[in-house]
């Protein structure tokens, strides 16, 4: 993959419904979510040694832009009707004529974004392109938790074949015990993280599928790219993290900055 040919889009709205304004909340010191985020980010793609001029933050909401634009932060804006991340940033390759051939989204409650994350979201989009050529494929890693955090509905869960190809997602513990046994007790759960890979093909085909039935019904926007059959490929993230959805999460985020402390 010529590294040049790479933007990241980093997705980002005012109006989150599990925390109010979360994007400009102060998280450490002076600074908010979203500039954590994109501070994080630009560092990540700088240990890399990949140009950080970049990364664009975008959104529909003028106050978050007037927020970025007193700190410099690059910001694209986009229209309001969108139903999640992917829709925007899927705007933003046409309406700015950004030419990229390969994407990647970091969401914009991810303050923990790190260069060994987007260097294996980057390998594994650079593998499939290899096998799969111009086809849509689409790269999400996965964390490794436990029971008691696969039981957030916040949460969002997977499930791949032997290959690492994701079958399905949901907010509920997947895969289910039907009769639980020794040797079938579940010891961990896959966690959806959020800096996902795309190559053009597969944002723009997403954006031009309607929303479907499962990705209404458990309120995850890669269900689409699922029932659309694009190939979603989930390789394991030894890198901790968590993204910011409730006031819990933000106030422990908060904490291991503050403190310094390890992510749990």
């Amino acid at each position: 993959m010529d590294r040049k040919e790479l933007v990241v889009l980093i997705p980002c709205r005012l109006n989150s419904r599990r925390l109010s304004k979360k994007a400009l909340r102060v998280l450490s010191g002076d600074k908010t979510l979203i500039q954590m985020v994109y501070e994080n980010t630009y560092k990540a793609l700088s240990d890399l040694r990949i140009d950080s001029s970049s990364i664009f933050v975008c959104t529909d909401s003028l106050e978050i832009q007037r927020h970025l634009n007193n700190l410099n932060i690059p910001c694209l804006l986009t229209s309001e009707g969108h139903k999640n991340g992917t829709e925007r940033i899927s705007e933003c390759l046409d309406r700015y004529e950004i030419n990229a051939k390969f994407i990647i989204d970091v969401q914009g409650d991810e303050p923990f974004v790190s260069s060994s994350m987007i260097k294996l979201v980057l390998n594994s989009l650079e593998e499939l392109m290899d096998k799969h050529k111009s086809d849509p494929v689409i790269v999400v890693p996965h964390q490794i938790i436990g029971e008691d955090e696969a039981s957030r509905e916040s949460t969002v869960k997977i499930v791949t074949d032997k290959e690492g190809r994701v079958l399905y997602m949901s907010r509920y513990p997947i895969p289910y015990i039907h009769k639980p046994s020794p040797d079938l007790v579940p010891s961990s759960y896959k966690k959806h993280l959020s800096v996902i890979g795309f190559n053009r093909s597969a944002l723009i085909y997403y954006s031009q599928s309607p929303q479907s039935h499962l990705e209404k019904l458990e309120d995850i926007e890669l269900m689409r790219a699922i029932e659309a059959d694009i190939h979603i490929l989930s390789p394991y993230s030894p890198t901790s993290t968590f993204s910011i959805d409730t006031l819990e999460d933000f106030e422990m985020a908060k904490t291991i900055l503050n403190t310094e402390s390890s992510i749990p």
